[in-house]
């Protein structure tokens, strides 16, 4: 009986209110000596608790860094410092990622290539022949390629998939992948005609050189869903038509451009 009374008594104490002071604010509070004797008593609310250890954290923190992008000050774990104490924030080093271009700098470059180059540049060329120049920043800037360009000052005549342009022999060419082709059969000396129709069709080749037909597809078939069924459609009807005449076909894509002269060696 006296054990179950001295249980009691103890228990009674236990959850009794004692005074207590907040580490963080100072202020006195009333605890439970049990808390108390655990350590969990130590702050008058969550709020002080949260604040008292980010205090805590920052002293472990490296002070005084400068972001590279922006110029802020900001600070970070000593764990961290050397590997990536460059950038204060993501958005920061997205934009550095992509080289810090500006939307400037980009048109200044555009200009500087048609200046130097007398022709107007291709995406696939910018980001392959110049890879520190990231497309997601041109869309990020301008929303596409084709508006950067236009944003450059150059062809603003629209055409049913890119621009209209004129190649070095006078042919026209409906976007700027395919006026690099055809300067390339141009400056390499191969006689090609431009838009021919395919025998017995209305539909109408990119290039004809000699027996073959050259068509630049301009959507990679292979890896993107998004073309419309119409253009598979339309190109399913030139292979059939040049595997009933018993004529090649030559089919150009986006990656090919990187590599024009292996490709068209193959063929020419």
């Amino acid at each position: 009986m006296l054990a179950n009374r001295t249980y009691v008594r103890y228990n009674n104490d236990m959850e009794a209110a004692h005074s207590s002071a907040c580490l963080y604010c100072g202020i006195k509070f009333d605890a439970q000596l049990r808390e108390l004797k655990r350590g969990n008593a130590k702050f008058c609310s969550r709020s002080c608790a949260a604040a008292f250890g980010n205090k805590l954290r920052k002293k472990e923190l490296v002070p005084n860094l400068t972001c590279h992008q922006c110029g802020n000050e900001f600070y970070r774990k000593p764990s961290l410092s050397k590997s990536s104490a460059s950038y204060c924030s993501e958005r920061c080093f997205r934009e550095a990622s992509g080289r810090a271009f500006s939307k400037e700098k980009i048109l200044r470059l555009i200009r500087g290539f048609v200046d130097k180059q007398g022709r107007i540049p291709t995406q696939v060329e910018f980001s392959h022949k110049r890879g520190w120049l990231n497309p997601s920043t041109v869309v990020g800037h301008f929303g596409s390629w084709n508006k950067a360009i236009e944003e450059a000052g150059f062809l603003s005549n629209s055409a049913s998939i890119g621009y209209v342009c004129f190649a070095k022999d006078g042919h026209l060419c409906r976007s700027y992948s395919e006026l690099l082709i055809d300067d390339w059969l141009t400056d390499n000396g191969v006689r090609h005609d431009k838009e021919v129709k395919y025998p017995g069709s209305r539909l109408v080749a990119d290039w004809k050189v000699g027996n073959m037909f050259i068509e630049y597809l301009g959507i990679d078939t292979r890896r993107d869903n998004v073309i419309s069924r119409n253009y598979l459609e339309t190109l399913e009807r030139k292979r059939r038509i040049c595997l009933a005449l018993g004529v090649r076909l030559l089919e150009l894509r986006p990656d090919d451009l990187k590599s024009i002269e292996i490709e068209m060696f193959r063929y020419t």
